[in-house]
């Protein structure tokens, strides 16, 4: 049997998302398949399954991801110390030390209004466990402690509108 280990390591991401940049990628992924000739299936020479046992290791230490949704909603989202595993039985693992997700708000203090960023939800020390061989799916998540804080005056149902559109959104380009 051979082994094959692939260990990435990133220090830091940072960026934002809008559902544009979305559709670029999927045209530019549409373009690369209409330019690239089409993959030959490789014949197997005796008929024997492959030995190959592939494990694939992805670390983030830090993501900073400002989402700008279509309509008009804002989510900052910070993750620390993400990991990825993919094992050589197609179990994928996904564990994160703390998941801390903020909106903005409009705050009027001394007769000025400025955005202030407040705390929305924080997920500590969570992992999450897919088989995808099982039928259905397994999923099994296990976590230290989640906190939802709805900030006052925020309306949560219009951030869960803009992200509906968008996933609808994704969702539509996906297929056309």
């Amino acid at each position: 049997k051979d082994d094959c280990a692939v260990n990435i390591n990133v220090s830091r991401v940072r960026g934002s998302i809008h559902l544009a940049h979305a559709y670029n990628l999927l045209l530019a992924a549409e373009a690369l398949k209409s330019i690239l000739p089409p993959r030959k299936p490789k014949p197997n020479i005796n008929g024997a399954p492959s030995t190959l046992a592939s494990i694939v290791k992805c670390m983030f230490d830090k993501i900073q991801i400002l989402w700008k949704f279509p309509l008009r909603m804002k989510l900052y989202m910070r993750v620390a110390d993400l990991s990825v595993n993919r094992h050589y039985s197609g179990k994928l693992t996904v564990r994160w030390d703390s998941i801390l997700l903020s909106v903005p708000l409009d705050v009027q203090r001394d007769g000025e209004t400025r955005v202030v960023w407040e705390e929305l939800a924080r997920l500590l020390k969570f992992a999450i466990d897919i088989n995808p061989d099982a039928r259905p799916v397994a999923i099994a998540a296990e976590g230290q402690s989640a906190r939802l804080r709805i900030p006052f005056d925020y309306v949560l149902a219009d951030l869960i509108l803009d992200i509906n559109v968008t996933l609808k959104s994704m969702k539509h380009l996906v297929r056309m």
